[in-house]
């Protein structure tokens, strides 16, 4: 899949339509993604995520496992964290429970994406529509990366090495249950010395 990078001035406002968080809108999580999420729901453990299907683990285009939030089927799909509310013109729109600092970093950044290349250690900026039919992309608010990468520079870097981490584990060990063991762990110290441990079990530091 291609996607348009960028440097700076991008072009979006969210309308609150919930398209995004809607239909086959696939949610990929990093470590710290389900710490908030495990926090805000007053868990002790990220394996308890699992247990009560707030995630699962999917295999991505790389072959790598990965969580991913589990949408509700019934009556549609939409993710479980969503609200909906009806204005006073009847039109249904949709909130998150996560909003703001809770929800995943995918979510947050939204329509704005970093693709990492470790071998030539750089970081390139990506603009994609978060959803198909999104309303928000023929905005024209202008918004700068540079704000977002400020705002969300201690998530950006926990996701950074969350890629760093998945790329150390030795091939024979990256099977679902290897990796969903390593995104299950303790949630109520803080998240840098959960990170610490999580990073020197698989020889990071």
């Amino acid at each position: 899949m291609s996607y348009k990078t960028i440097n700076d001035i991008y072009y979006f406002e969210c309308s609150k339509c919930a398209n995004c968080c809607t239909g086959d809108t696939q949610i990929l999580l990093d470590f710290y993604d389900l710490y908030k999420m495990g926090r805000f729901l007053n868990l002790r453990h990220s394996g308890q995520l699992f247990k009560r299907n707030y995630v699962f683990m999917t295999q991505t285009e790389n072959e790598m496992w990965r969580p991913q939030l589990r949408f509700k089927t019934k009556p549609f799909s939409f993710c479980p964290f969503l609200t909906h509310q009806m204005d006073e013109k009847g039109i249904i729109g949709g909130l998150c429970r996560l909003h703001h600092r809770n929800k995943p970093l995918v979510c947050a950044s939204a329509p704005i994406g970093r693709r990492y290349d470790f071998r030539g250690d750089t970081i390139e900026y990506i603009f994609h529509s978060p959803a198909p039919d999104c309303p928000g992309m023929q905005s024209n608010k202008i918004n700068h990366v540079g704000d977002l990468d400020k705002e969300y520079e201690k998530e950006f870097l926990y996701q950074e090495i969350t890629f760093r981490i998945l790329e150390n584990i030795p091939f024979a060990k990256i099977t679902k249950e290897a990796i969903k063991k390593l995104f299950s762990f303790p949630i109520n110290d803080d998240f840098d010395s959960i990170f610490n441990k999580i990073k020197k079990s698989v020889g990071l530091i």
